[in-house]
């Protein structure tokens, strides 16, 4: 049961950079977006949301020999320093002004930009007892919600909102890295 509450909080904060990407560009729009448009910026940003953390799982699995004594602690720096950075950016004041126009280019930067700090994720996460498989799925389906949802959302006045959901996001890390540091000290 605690495994499948850290990959559903871990799905929801890997997923929030996405979210407010989404919300941004959904509250952005002149008018609302196709069904076909939602789809394919849902698809992209699902790929490298899938990816991201994979890419990450490969390389601290391949380094897992060399660091093994100190694991929990880099899985503890990587996902708390991602998580802080969230939280970090979310602060941060908006820039306001003319909106580019969306196209699968856009989109697809877009998706890689909000996905770079799962790679380090996915590098905490070789590092501790979850499956990158149910990781990857789980994020997958956060993504797809957090495309839909941020898009619709948006569309209908999220401009409030966007800051803090990264914030919130990037909390959840933080607390995923210090449950797996404390975990390996106290267990």
């Amino acid at each position: 049961m605690e495994a499948l509450f850290t990959l559903i909080m871990l799905a929801v904060g890997l997923s929030v950079d996405t979210f407010a990407a989404a919300l941004s560009k959904g509250a952005s729009l002149k008018k609302a977006l196709k069904k076909k448009q939602k789809r394919d910026i849902a698809i992209i940003f699902t790929a490298c949301a899938v990816a991201a953390p994979a890419l990450g799982y490969s390389i601290g699995f391949l380094l897992s020999g060399l660091v093994e004594a100190f694991d929990h602690w880099i899985a503890f720096l990587l996902l708390s320093g991602v998580g802080l950075h969230m939280a970090y950016n979310g602060l941060q004041p908006q820039q306001h002004g003319s909106t580019p126009a969306l196209n699968q280019t856009r989109v697809f930067l877009m998706a890689i930009a909000t996905n770079i700090d799962a790679v380090a994720v996915g590098i905490g996460i070789a590092f501790t007892e979850l499956n990158i498989l149910w990781v990857c799925l789980a994020t997958a389906l956060g993504t797809l919600a957090a495309v839909y949802l941020g898009i619709t959302l948006g569309k209908r006045g999220g401009k409030l909102l966007g800051p803090k959901a990264e914030i919130i996001g990037g909390l959840i890390l933080v607390l995923i890295g210090l449950k797996t540091l404390l975990t390996h000290l106290l267990g």
